[in-house]
């Protein structure tokens, strides 16, 4: 759960589309670095999303392409129970849920001056 919701952080990814994340989607093009492949919903057609090198670090070891990236990954209360122990930990008192951490991956694109209002973080996304 922790690794899942860094790399929301990072990412803005939701909690479904970390779940159903298969490591075929993964990519690494020589000289542009990592990103995530999927299929546009609306067009049919082939988008490629840029990740950092920081968030394909907290995907571990590269298994089958389909084979989950976040094996295991559940949203139950024993789960969420998890979640909040470590944000606790983490000194923080705020209400928080997985949703929060896309939030601020937003915050984080503005506070780095990036235009979110073009790809690519605008237009239409699975699971945007």
């Amino acid at each position: 759960m922790k690794r899942a919701a860094l790399f929301s952080v990072l990412t803005g990814f939701r909690f479904g589309d970390i779940e159903k994340l298969v490591w075929g989607e993964l990519e690494h093009i020589e000289n542009n670095g990592y990103f995530i492949k999927f299929k546009q919903e609306k067009t049919e057609g082939v988008e490629m999303m840029p990740i950092s090198e920081q968030a394909f670090s907290l995907l571990g070891e590269r298994k089958q392409p389909t084979d989950k990236v976040f094996d295991g990954l559940k949203y139950s209360a024993y789960e969420n129970k998890q979640l909040y122990q470590w944000i606790a930990a983490a000194g923080i008192t705020k209400g928080i849920t997985f949703h929060c951490f896309r939030h601020t991956f937003a915050t984080l694109q503005l506070s780095m001056e990036t235009d979110i209002c073009l790809p690519p973080f605008c237009g239409p996304r699975v699971g945007w």
